[in-house]
């Protein structure tokens, strides 16, 4: 947890001394690729894999990384992003229902609701007044994890080192693209 707690305000450090974002987000997909290739066997997945494994590879490894790369190059300090990265499981909930079929209940309506509202009264701070265009952007990488989160359910047969690999490696190119 301290790792993954730890990755925004690193990035900003990173950030800060004057490293793009975008390369910044691509040195990080590239490190992540390097760094599970020693573990990965490379067997070619199934068919009916390719597209749920491209799907979860763009929006994670791109969408994702793009967006909240940008955010926070585009930010002052990391608070706004870390909360507004929070949105990214009533995303998911709502990506879940409209792909997978899955029944949301009034009571995680409800919770999905103050979620956005919550977002919504920390975007009117008038402390975070020049972040808003930075949570705006947070707010997009987290729809872009709810949507990988709907994609790794459909790749739940594959091996996690591979998939992530495969997602570090996408992410890497075209974020680097970019």
């Amino acid at each position: 947890m301290f790792i993954f707690g730890s990755s925004y305000p690193i990035n900003k450090l990173a950030l800060n001394t004057s490293l793009p974002p975008m390369l910044a987000g691509s040195l990080r997909m590239f490190i992540l690729f390097i760094c599970l290739v020693p573990f990965c066997k490379f067997n070619i997945p199934n068919k009916k894999y390719f597209l749920p494994l491209v799907g979860f590879s763009l929006s994670m490894g791109f969408g994702v990384f793009f967006f909240l790369n940008l955010s926070l190059g585009q930010a002052k300090f990391v608070g706004p992003i870390v909360i507004g990265s929070q949105l990214a499981i009533p995303f998911a909930i709502l990506t879940s229902s409209i792909f997978l079929g899955e029944q949301v209940n009034m009571k995680q309506w409800l919770l999905i609701l103050i979620s956005f509202f919550g977002i919504f009264i920390i975007g009117y701070d008038p402390n975070l007044k020049g972040e808003i265009y930075a949570i705006f952007l947070c707010s997009i990488s987290a729809f872009f994890y709810g949507i990988a989160n709907v994609f790794s359910r459909y790749i739940k047969e594959i091996d996690v080192k591979f998939t992530n690999m495969i997602m570090g490696f996408t992410g890497f190119i075209t974020i680097l693209l970019f």
